[in-house]
């Protein structure tokens, strides 16, 4: 319960652009219930008002952090398209698709009703990087998800830009370097000779 009281207080807080005021609050509140995923969410806001973008984003990946090794929740999904925006905010059109992709990937089913929101934004930062074929897709992904929220036009704009691109992609995601397991034997090079059946260049 007091760490229910200190949320509402730093959300009013927030909410009445007091963000310094608000930290101490979600602070206590998060420090009562270290779990407290709405606390952790508004002090991800608290700082984003104050312009401290690197603790908003810290934040975020917590809450994605704990929604994969548990329970997905609307404030979950949330976070990531927050932070898909705060990403696009500062330019970097990769990592925002990258993180609507996560929101995607968190609620496959939609069940909290974020897929437009995701694929819309996506789209913006895909046509941002002259992926025009790309946002297309996903601007028809998110007018598929909600046509209340997303216009068609966007998604002729986006098709009519993209008509001569080869290849499009949907979610994206960064490469990811993988440890490589140590030899088990030395390393030995054979002659190869031709493959059995085939005729044509691979």
């Amino acid at each position: 319960q007091e760490a229910a009281l200190a949320l509402q207080e730093g959300m009013n807080l927030v909410q009445q652009k007091q963000a310094q005021a608000a930290l101490p609050k979600l602070k206590r509140a998060i420090q009562l219930d270290p779990g407290f995923e709405l606390a952790i969410f508004w002090l991800a806001e608290a700082h984003l008002d104050l312009g401290e973008v690197d603790q908003t984003l810290a934040l975020y990946q917590k809450i994605y952090d704990t929604a994969q090794r548990g329970r997905v929740t609307n404030i979950s999904v949330d976070a990531c398209v927050n932070s898909g925006l705060v990403h696009a905010k500062l330019g970097k059109m990769d990592e925002s698709t990258h993180w609507f992709s996560r929101a995607v990937l968190l609620d496959p089913d939609d069940t909290h009703g974020y897929h437009w929101k995701a694929y819309r934004n996506m789209a913006i930062s895909h046509s941002r990087k002259e992926r025009n074929l790309s946002a297309a897709l996903c601007a028809l992904l998110a007018f598929k998800a909600n046509p209340a929220k997303v216009d068609q036009g966007m998604v002729d704009e986006f098709r009519q830009k993209g008509a001569e691109e080869e290849g499009a992609q949907i979610l994206a995601f960064p490469p990811e370097p993988r440890a490589l397991a140590r030899r088990a034997s030395p390393a030995r090079i054979d002659p190869a000779g031709p493959g059995a059946g085939v005729e044509e260049l691979v």
